[in-house]
């Protein structure tokens, strides 16, 4: 009978995997019963540690939601207001303040118009107004909330012509995540739809509210079932140590969380080889992208033992799938070479993947136990003011539901704000398309330079596409290599042209016979930056081909040989620089 129900459980957890990072239709399930609620409920685990961030620095943005659509046509600007008006209404998550008496608790306000602010800027020239509401778009996601009074959720139309918008919506984390995107655009588009139409709210009731969530959360507080969760995490994260990614900065004291971010893809046979692995190894692409990233940590850390953080959504019956709301939380999930032995050839990345499937599926089967319950029970977890104690990095592959706003007579295009602050020092996130594999790094810039994050784009393509190629090989065979596009090639007389690059403390070269400026890094075998002077590799941007690396001094001058004229300029405009060499 046990061995019944752990296959049972087993097999659970890995649909639970699959769904999420796949993006499968969920099987439909059990709605919660309706049950009392009391006028008053408790903060959900995601929520409380939200809760106590916003009391720590009630001033700070990191956790403001900016979304944002252009609008082309003709905005019936009476049916938005009254589709923001019902999905307010509608999702009581979004009438909700935060009362600190006691114990924090959520208070939901009775239904009321929402104040959607409209800002003329139609008298300006065309580009003028399109930057002025770019700027009050962007200052009003750095606003802080109050979430003690609310509301938090802010919405607002800049009109720059008469055919015109710019749409921006700003909610507080507390009360939104990633797939609650998906539930918003969904439902605001039909609100629309159906009222600029004269016709009634489309929307059927919903089951259930943000609040039963949290209640069903804090019934589970002291049962036996979340008593095993935690002690899964006591064992699975006793000793671990935090692997921070090298820096090019001494991590400040007050950290500001000021962040940037660098996109890159992976090409579709790539990307189709790597779902192949998954299949063949009863994995997720889930696994087999997070295997390679812990295994381009332990090059990049020179330890064996590394953990990210990743997102779960805890969305687990469709009633919630409906819902805006804060459900994610997140869950560590570890690889630790050492387990496989003192040969670190022997391990192949087939071993590795089969490691991270274990620990993935464990992970995700003990989810419900929140991040801030494992942090309390785990000894040693040292808390750290912008620091968690068993990673600085996390790592994701977007499985929100696909959904575009769909506004009735207008054309809309999303435009991506960029995130009000960074959440750890460095975040990697993966989202699937029809063909190509898009990656996605949100980093501190308090700690990095873009170059760095160019080259961890760069290290990362180069372990896919040689995991794509053949998983059976030994881990140290996949790096830490020499990344397309990234090496100069620096054999004297391989080309006809002579150009000079000197790399400069700043991290930067001047490159080719235009001297344009290019982020650069001298880099050692593990791809840290090395000491002015130390011997390392030279690593620049440039057009996709593949050269040896070549050894170069951080201070001194490196004699390079281009392309005739006329093939550097073809080469440059591929990559948008003038006179640069890959």
């Amino acid at each position: 009978m046990t061995e019944a129900l752990n296959a049972a459980s087993a097999a659970a957890r890995q649909e639970l995997l699959r769904r999420r990072l796949s993006r499968r239709p969920a099987a439909p399930s059990a709605s919660p019963a309706p049950r009392p609620r009391p006028a008053e409920a408790p903060l959900s685990h995601a929520q409380h540690r939200l809760w106590l961030d916003h009391q720590l620095d009630p001033a700070a943005s990191r956790y403001n939601v900016p979304l944002g659509w252009w609008l082309d046509g003709p905005v019936d600007v009476a049916a938005l207001r009254r589709a923001f008006d019902a999905l307010v209404a509608r999702h009581d998550i979004l009438r909700t303040s935060y009362t600190d008496e006691d114990s924090p608790r959520q208070v939901v306000a009775s239904p009321a118009p929402c104040d959607l602010t409209v800002t003329d800027l139609s008298d300006l020239p065309p580009a003028e107004a399109e930057r002025r509401a770019l700027a009050l778009a962007t200052a009003e996601g750095d606003r802080p909330f109050d979430l003690a009074s609310g509301p938090v959720l802010r919405a607002a139309l800049h009109r720059t012509s008469a055919t015109r918008h710019l749409l921006t919506v700003t909610v507080h984390h507390i009360a939104f995540d990633g797939w609650s995107t998906a539930v918003l655009e969904r439902e605001l588009g039909a609100l629309h739809h159906a009222f600029a139409a004269g016709l009634p709210n489309p929307l059927a009731p919903l089951a259930t509210q943000y609040a039963d969530f949290a209640l069903e959360q804090h019934d589970e507080a002291s049962t036996a079932a979340r008593d095993a969760r935690i002690t899964y995490w006591r064992g699975q994260l006793a000793g671990l140590r935090r692997a921070d990614i090298p820096a090019d900065r001494t991590r400040p004291q007050d950290p500001t969380g000021a962040c940037a971010s660098y996109t890159f893809e992976i090409p579709r046979k790539v990307h189709a080889g790597l779902g192949k692995v998954a299949a063949e190894h009863g994995a997720t692409l889930f696994m087999v992208l997070l295997a390679a990233y812990h295994l381009l940590l332990v090059r990049m850390t020179g330890r064996r033992d590394v953990a990210t953080g990743s997102p779960v959504d805890n969305r687990n019956t469709t009633a919630h799938e409906a819902l805006i709301g804060m459900f994610v939380d997140v869950i560590v999930l570890r690889s630790d070479l050492s387990r496989f032995g003192p040969d670190e050839t022997a391990p192949t990345f087939a071993d590795l993947l089969a490691h991270v499937r274990k620990t993935s599926l464990e992970g995700y089967g003990n989810s419900a136990a929140s991040l801030d319950a494992v942090i309390e029970a785990v000894e040693g977890a040292e808390r750290t003011k912008g620091v968690t104690p068993f990673f600085q990095s996390l790592f994701a592959l977007d499985g929100a539901p696909e959904q575009k706003l769909a506004l009735a007579g207008v054309e809309v295009t999303e435009h991506g704000f960029r995130s009000a602050m960074a959440k750890c020092d460095l975040a990697l996130t993966m989202t699937p398309g029809d063909e190509l594999l898009r990656g996605h790094i949100e980093y501190s810039t308090e700690l990095f330079d873009e170059s760095t994050a160019v080259v961890v784009a760069a290290h990362y393509r180069e372990l896919l596409a040689a995991i794509a190629r053949d998983p059976s090989l030994p881990l140290d065979t996949y790096g830490p290599g020499a990344p397309e596009g990234l090496v100069l090639n620096g054999a004297a007389g391989t080309w006809a042209d002579a150009l000079v690059a000197r790399v400069l403390a700043t991290g930067t070269a001047a490159v080719g016979t235009s001297g344009a400026r290019v982020p650069a890094h001298v880099l050692d075998e593990r791809l840290r930056p090395v000491p002015l002077g130390a011997d390392g590799a030279l690593y620049l941007p440039g057009p996709e081909n593949s050269a040896a690396r070549p050894a170069w001094a951080a201070d001194q001058e490196v004699l390079l040989f281009g392309e005739p004229a006329e093939e550097q300029v073809e080469g440059s405009e591929e990559d948008g620089e003038d006179g640069g060499v890959g």
